[in-house]
């Protein structure tokens, strides 16, 4: 936990946080932090500041907040993906917001497993936690935001029109020759990536009949969540901000 983080609602109109839940353990068992200890805290889509340890037991820890530092600015980038394996969602929504990556759209293609949609991963809570895992990862507090679409066309209808409008759009396919582009700065860009099997050639197509770029990651072919990170690395490399 390298930034403990709280809800506005939860804090005291003393500036006080009362934890009794796994923050409390953490800072307890893992962290082993005393009365007069500080952490580094932030408030969900709000500051960062500092957290001192006013008193400590086994059942809460006490803090008393300051919020006086902004939080890191997010990358000019959304990400569009494929539903992934089920297994591998968790893990690639908290790595994309580890980043910094401002909104997620979740979509379906053909290679897509349609019992994929009924996993208990998609559930708020547990996409929640994730993303909360990797902004407190990477010290951040602004939640990304995420969409889903559980039919192709309706992304192609009702989700892209508005995503690509003034942004740069790439599509991530293995058959492609136009390689990766240059790390982002600021201009507003979208990354389209495929699911396991990649896409049919026909759903290429439509993507680049609307303006997107179909670029290539090089003669291997990555499992999803390689992609992800290969593709995040290159396009937002450290200090890039």
């Amino acid at each position: 936990m390298n930034l403990l983080l709280f809800y506005a609602h939860e804090l005291t109109s003393s500036r006080q946080l009362i934890l009794t839940d796994e923050r409390h353990q953490h800072i307890k068992h893992v962290l082993k932090l005393k009365t007069g200890d500080s952490i580094s805290i932030g408030e969900i889509n709000g500051r960062i500041g500092t957290g001192k340890i006013e008193r400590t037991d086994s059942n809460q820890t006490t803090l008393t907040v300051t919020l006086d530092l902004p939080r890191p600015p997010k990358l000019p980038l959304s990400v569009a993906i494929a539903l992934p394996r089920p297994k591998m969602f968790s893990r690639i929504i908290r790595n994309l917001a580890e980043f910094g990556v401002k909104d997620i759209h979740v979509f379906h293609s053909q290679k897509v497993e349609k019992s994929y949609w009924q996993s208990p991963v998609l559930d708020e809570v547990k996409i929640q936690r994730a993303l909360l895992d990797g902004l407190s990862q990477s010290k951040d507090t602004l939640l990304p935001e995420v969409h889903f679409y559980k039919k192709f066309h309706n992304f192609i209808k009702d989700g892209l029109p508005s995503l690509n409008c003034e942004k740069q759009t790439y599509i991530a396919h293995p058959y492609q020759t136009k390689p990766l582009p240059s790390p982002l700065k600021n201009q507003e860009s979208l990354m389209i990536i495929g699911p396991e099997g990649g896409f049919t050639e026909q759903e290429v197509k439509v993507f680049t009949e609307t303006g997107a770029q179909a670029i290539s990651m090089g003669k291997r072919i990555y499992r999803v969540e390689n992609a992800v990170t290969l593709l995040l690395s290159r396009l937002c490399p450290p200090g890039a901000d």
